[in-house]
């Protein structure tokens, strides 16, 4: 596989070549209300992307575009990318439910207070 990059600054990279793209792609996506998150790895010090200097990201979120929505995803991403962690859990399919969820528990508390 060859050697592993463990550190590199691409930050100069960036500013000269990819924000004038990004400026185009959020003109065209404010002018048709298209949402979007992008993310660049520009620096790696010691195997991490510094906070504020080693991760770029450029979103335009849906909520700015006053477009309403029930997807979590956009705000998902802004979490994690402020720090947030994220975890999945697979779950089961729910089975043999019954229509009445307190169907077969007792509801005896004891005698009644007055």
């Amino acid at each position: 596989m060859g050697n592993k990059i463990f550190d590199y600054d691409k930050n100069e990279v960036y500013e000269a070549e990819i924000v004038p793209l990004l400026d185009k792609i959020r003109q065209v996506c404010n002018e048709n209300h298209i949402p979007c998150f992008i993310s660049f790895g520009t620096k790696l010090a010691g195997g991490k992307f510094p906070r504020g200097e080693g991760i770029k990201c450029v979103s335009i979120l849906p909520e700015v575009l006053e477009i309403e929505n029930k997807d979590p995803f956009f705000a998902e991403f802004v979490n994690v990318m402020n720090g947030a962690k994220t975890y999945y859990t697979e779950l089961d399919e729910m089975e043999d439910v019954p229509d009445d969820p307190l169907e077969g528990i007792d509801m005896d508390f004891g005698p009644d207070i007055e």
